[in-house]
């Protein structure tokens, strides 16, 4: 958020970044707390926030100059079934997989629908999206996988029927829909495949780390 904002002032020359006003957008669920804590010790801008889900309207037309979403487009609005044969659609079969490709495509579609309404004319939709490679895999199937397997152990089967994320990971073509840009007027600009690197991984492959200190950092990854 800083480095566009840094942007926006140097390419508009403004001196005052309090001129900027940043609505922060999530569920009513999220920790609204933590964010506000960070705001006010940040001060550098006008933050706002808004309690909606981004799959409906959230803010007036023509209101919009820059949206900006980080990792958060393959959560779905809504999770469209459960998953016999485990707890991630990255593994689902046949017709579950289907109805989780299908319902990722409809969010898909009304998220920029929305957006095209709100962005000014020249405005701009800076996307983070998690993806799947060719071969189908995120590079972080192992956690899902561990995931499953303690569930097993611990939940009665229609508990373990009911542990299915509301997330589905679409493939990186899936996510560059040229027909789908231009039926809202929206033209693509760059776009780009690749990984991330997280810190706890990098921090374990480099420096002395327990085994305790990298199950924290795995532990709160997961529920991030």
């Amino acid at each position: 958020m800083k480095v566009i904002i840094q942007f926006l002032k140097e390419a508009n020359k403004v001196e005052d970044t309090k001129q900027f006003l940043v609505v922060h957008n999530d569920l009513p669920t999220n920790d609204w707390t933590t964010l506000f804590d960070l705001l006010n010790k940040d001060n550098s801008y006008h933050g706002v926030a808004n309690g909606r889900s981004f799959y409906e309207p959230c803010l007036p037309p023509n209101s919009l100059s820059i949206g900006y979403s980080s990792t958060s487009l393959h959560w779905l609005s809504r999770k469209p079934c459960n998953i016999s044969n485990h707890c991630a659609s990255l593994f689902a079969q046949g017709n579950e997989l289907k109805t989780f490709q299908e319902q990722a495509c409809l969010d898909c579609t009304h998220f920029l629908e929305h957006r095209s309404r709100e962005l000014i004319p020249g405005g701009v939709l800076i996307l983070l999206i998690p993806c799947v490679d060719d071969q189908g895999s995120n590079g972080f199937d192992i956690l899902r996988v561990l995931l499953y397997k303690c569930a097993q152990s611990l939940l009665t089967p229609q508990e373990l029927l009911d542990y299915t994320f509301s997330i589905h990971a679409r493939s990186y073509s899936e996510c560059i829909d040229d027909q789908l840009f231009a039926h809202y007027l929206l033209e693509l600009i760059k776009s780009d495949f690749g990984s991330v690197n997280m810190p706890f991984i990098k921090q374990w492959q480099n420096e002395p780390m327990t085994l305790d200190e990298f199950a924290r950092s795995i532990t709160l990854y997961t529920r991030s």
